[in-house]
């Protein structure tokens, strides 16, 4: 109960009326071991374009409250927000040829160990199950011992009610990492799907066990990529303002979940989701987060402040597919940690493929 009043709390600074509840909320009963027709009633959900009105009626709202004319604020604005929240909500949580069930895997690779990579793919083309199969054997074969955690299509529930909260834009992470947790791990690492490992990663996750966390930091927050809706929201919320705030990019991004900080995090990022509205941005979970540090982990270190020669090697990712093959030869010529395949090139990756 005490949680969900101070949800009330925020809301209450919010206006009008429809943003008193998450225009990402889904209405549907806690399931702490969902099934693949609690999956497929979800997806039902997002196809009924329930929630594309709702974003309409946020667009509405923020262009009065910016003044600008239609045409300006729509190529200011929606490119840059409201597309980035149609790619969340065009996951699929089941396969809509009906074909495959949702899965969850653990699987040791090497000698196996503490330290734990986790990662996932929706149904569907944009990010095919080939790619964990491709992380899978990258690890394997630079050396890396410890585990993979993944899920293909579903969604992770490890406190029963995230449901309610899938259709939040890539909040999916932070419950994955949630769900990795209750495992049993503590060292986790979360790696985009494009990614393959091009050298042993294991001194990443000693950052993570001294640090606290693999912060990686960003330039790309600029004034227009979020709506002011969400920088009210993100102020009630953290009493941070998101241009001061250390800007955090999270295709590999880890966290040491025993410490207290972590925790606080963590439970910051779920009342964050309750609440949607600071998740309406062009970079919605890194945004958030990147608050929830400066409120609840503030003596965290940057990797650009304490090792700035892993931070500029960290990844390296293709922006399109007649670009792969040669930016994957020059990343691993330079050392670097990790290559990312381009969208394009995502779509026709397949298991065999460095």
């Amino acid at each position: 109960m005490k949680f969900f009043l101070e949800i009330f709390s925020y809301t209450k600074i919010l206006t009008p009326f429809f943003l008193a509840l998450s225009p990402f909320y889904l209405e549907y009963p806690p399931k702490k071991e969902p099934t693949n027709e609690d999956f497929q009633n979800i997806d039902q959900m997002l196809d009924s374009h329930l929630l594309e009105n709702r974003l309409k009626e946020v667009y509405n709202h923020e262009r009065g409250l910016c003044g600008i004319h239609e045409e300006d604020f729509f190529r200011l604005f929606y490119q840059s927000v409201l597309e980035r929240m149609g790619i969340a909500l065009r996951m699929r949580l089941s396969d809509p040829l009906k074909l495959e069930q949702p899965s969850k895997n653990l699987i040791k690779i090497n000698r196996g160990g503490s330290n734990l990579v986790v990662s996932c793919v929706g149904f569907g083309k944009r990010r095919p199950k080939g790619l964990l199969e491709r992380l899978k054997n990258s690890l394997e074969k630079t050396g890396f011992d410890g585990y993979l955690y993944y899920r293909i299509g579903g969604y992770p529930t490890p406190r029963g009610f995230e449901l309610n909260l899938s259709a939040t834009p890539y909040a999916f992470k932070i419950f994955l990492m949630e769900e990795a947790k209750q495992l049993g791990f503590q060292t986790i690492l979360w790696v985009d799907a494009r990614l393959v490992a091009l050298k042993n990663i294991t001194p990443l996750f000693s950052i993570i066990r001294d640090s606290g966390g693999l912060f990686n930091s960003t330039h790309t927050m600029g004034k227009n990529n979020i709506f002011l809706v969400a920088q009210k929201a993100i102020v009630a919320l953290t009493k941070t303002s998101y241009e001061k705030n250390r800007a955090l990019a999270t295709p590999v991004f880890g966290l040491n979940m025993q410490l207290k900080e972590v925790e606080n995090l963590i439970d910051g990022f779920y009342t964050a989701s309750q609440l949607g509205t600071p998740f309406l941005s062009c970079y919605p979970e890194e945004i958030v987060l990147s608050a929830l540090i400066e409120k609840h982990f503030s003596r965290a270190t940057f990797l650009n402040e304490l090792y700035p020669e892993i931070w500029k090697k960290l990844y390296l990712y293709s922006p399109n597919a007649k670009m792969d093959q040669k930016l994957a030869v020059f990343s691993k010529s330079k050392n670097y940690y990790f290559f990312g395949i381009s969208n394009e090139g995502a779509n026709s990756a397949t298991p065999s493929e460095d």
